[in-house]
């Protein structure tokens, strides 16, 4: 082949193996550091497009929910801009209501939204009811560590208020952690028990009883006091501190003077009614769960959480009684997902290498392939790397079938390569030749691939979620296995069989 004739991408770099050798070490340099920083996550990063807006009332009836609480919400709620559909759903003391979006939609801004129309909705609301919660479907946010938490000694209500009040707050200095649940013990709760007929002997209601306990357990600020040195902020502290103080409350009554709190019902220091319970091994327990947040990586917050909890106990945090035991751990199965698809991989490689040194007899055309894998590998993590995707399910399986396609287009222009080397011509000659004869049969037979992988990443709806991440590794895989076959392969002939 003439001088003349030896134009493009193949014969650059068989004449320049410094320069190909050059790319494909920062191939591999940007490969390990965007690869290694990969996210590591069990499946791919999914918002659902729904939002759900909820309201507890304690102790209503379903149907009163239904009326009071469930249509003033779904009333507002509807006109939220974009929303195709509204569900709703009421319980005792409880009621929900979803908007279901088309894919596609920017959730966070029909979150905003719909955060909006419900603030317009809570004056139609009881003036009694907990503060409406509304979120988005976000996978990401299922507990990602759940561990119990007993003692055979302390009761579950001193194991709960230890939890959430000492324990969540080391946990929450976890980088990633966007949130610590506590489950099951008991709260604790003071109980007016009135006694109906002292309440109507004294010509009292029990809304009278209600409001007169609210105006005594509050805060009011005094003002402030002056001098000439300094000037102070001041308050009359109203707020019960112990149950004494409820039972030093008296009623007015209507026809004058008081009557003492204590005359007309009993006060009890309990627990509330326990809707939730936790066992361990049979024994009471609490459960704490932590979700991470939506960027972050499970596995790192996993190591992370159980770290500190080793510290913890280490540092007698812990009390000599009290122990802790995982129950659930999502970064198990993660390892044992990428641990999986990660050695399927690494035998799919050996298992094609072993099949070229069968067929072509040479263990340095072998070895040429053996570079090839790991090259494309790399080449194809930077390019996940700089998509934002996460080593998952998905992209690993992905990742792995696109491992056949990496090894494809370099045993097509090895094995020419290597027929017109055995005729006795120069290697550098035969190598010109043999990838000029099947470099635009190469290329044009990976964009065929890569055009028929393409009409696939613009499907929409749930599908698309899910499977994005493999369409889009196979594609990186296509595309970088057509540059090493145009480039390290027959470079490496060329310089290894000279």
């Amino acid at each position: 082949m003439k001088a003349q004739e030896r134009r493009g991408l193949v014969h650059w770099a068989i004449t320049h193996p410094v320069g190909t050798i050059t790319i494909s070490l920062g191939i591999c340099v940007v490969g390990l550091a965007l690869g290694t920083n990969l996210a590591v996550d069990l499946l791919p990063k999914i918002i659902y497009p729904q939002v759900r807006a909820s309201v507890t009332y304690p102790g209503v009836d379903p149907e009163v929910m239904e009326q009071t609480v469930t249509k003033p919400l779904e009333t507002r709620l509807a006109t939220t801009e974009n929303a195709i559909l509204i569900t709703s759903e009421s319980s005792e003391g409880r009621s929900g209501v979803d908007l279901h979006f088309s894919y596609g939609t920017n959730v966070d801004f029909a979150l905003r939204d719909a955060s909006t129309k419900l603030d317009q909705a809570r004056g139609a609301l009881p003036r009694d009811v907990d503060p409406p919660v509304i979120f988005k479907f976000d996978p990401s946010q299922i507990p990602v560590l759940q561990f119990a938490v007993s003692s055979p000694t302390r009761d579950e209500a001193w194991l709960k208020r230890w939890c959430e009040d000492a324990l969540a707050k080391q946990l929450l200095t976890v980088e990633g952690v966007a949130s610590v649940d506590v489950a099951g013990g008991l709260d604790r709760e003071i109980q007016v028990v009135v006694d109906p007929e002292r309440l109507r002997s004294y010509g009292l209601t029990v809304s009278e009883l209600l409001s007169r306990i609210q105006e005594e357990n509050v805060d009011i600020s005094g003002g402030r006091v002056s001098s000439a040195t300094r000037e102070v902020l001041t308050k009359t502290k109203g707020k019960f501190r112990s149950v004494a103080d409820i039972e030093r409350v008296r009623i007015p009554l209507r026809s004058g003077g008081e009557v003492a709190l204590t005359d007309i019902a009993r006060i009890l220091d309990t627990h509330r009614d326990n809707r939730v319970y936790v066992r361990l091994n049979g024994k009471p327990a609490v459960q704490v769960a932590i979700s991470k947040q939506p960027d972050a990586n499970t596995v790192a917050v996993v190591d992370g959480c159980n770290r500190v909890l080793a510290r913890l106990h280490a540092e007698g945090f812990f009390p000599p009684d009290v122990t802790s035991q995982v129950v659930e751990d999502q970064a198990f199965y993660v390892r044992a997902a990428v641990s999986g698809v990660g050695n399927a991989a690494l035998v799919g490689g050996a298992l094609a290498m072993v099949v070229v040194f069968l067929f072509l007899r040479s263990l340095r055309r072998t070895v040429i392939i053996g570079l090839a894998i790991p090259l494309s590998i790399l080449g194809c993590l930077a390019l996940m790397g700089v998509s934002g995707m996460t080593l998952n399910l998905m992209s690993l399986g992905g990742l792995a079938l696109g491992i056949g396609m990496l090894v494809d287009n370099a045993i097509v222009m090895l094995e020419n390569i290597d027929r017109h080397q055995r005729r006795g011509e120069d290697a550098l000659e035969a190598t010109h030749q043999g990838a000029a004869e099947v470099a635009s049969a190469v290329a044009a037979s990976t964009l065929t691939n890569l055009a028929a992988v393409v009409p696939f990443l613009l499907i929409s709806g749930l599908a698309a979620l899910i499977f994005r991440e493999l369409l889009l590794t196979i594609s990186f895989a296509i595309l970088v296995s057509l540059l090493v076959a145009l480039t390290l392969v027959p470079m490496l002939s060329g310089q290894l069989f000279r």
